[in-house]
């Protein structure tokens, strides 16, 4: 069972690192550290990184969901993630049971439902049953 979160992390102040990791546009130059964004997976027995993954904070797939999407294809059968609800995504959702993986997230609040339908478990607790919707123009078709 895994834990998934991603964060935010500053980098020494480097010309290496800040060609890597631009600062933000509203930082002057040479003040402030380059950011780095992280996303890792917590082993829930022990509490010890199982994987990572990370790059810069701005430019395209610098996303948590673009971080996390990369950590998905090496988890195997059986395996459980407990994430926040920014996983909370048909896409990750359908690449998670793919691979066999189970996942356990709140509801993203700009994804409707209703909740007088699927499975209650318990109290803030509900199986829900999401339909694949249209595969839009601009996401990559599936590999």
């Amino acid at each position: 069972m895994h834990r998934a979160d991603g964060g935010e992390r500053s980098r020494p102040d480097t010309q290496a690192n800040q060609k890597k990791y631009p600062q933000r546009k509203n930082q002057q130059p040479g003040l402030g550290f380059p950011r780095r964004r992280l996303v890792v997976l917590l082993a829930l027995a022990t509490a010890c990184r199982t994987d990572a993954a990370g790059g810069p904070c701005k430019g395209k797939g610098a996303s948590e969901t673009e971080r996390f999407r990369a950590l998905v294809d090496r988890l195997g059968a059986g395996d459980v993630v407990v994430a926040d609800r920014s996983s909370c995504t048909g896409w990750l959702v359908a690449r998670r049971q793919r691979r066999g993986a189970d996942a356990c997230f709140r509801l993203h609040p700009r994804r409707p439902y209703d909740f007088a339908k699927g499975r209650p478990l318990g109290p803030g607790d509900h199986v829900v049953r999401w339909v694949k919707p249209a595969r839009p123009p601009w996401r990559d078709a599936p590999t």
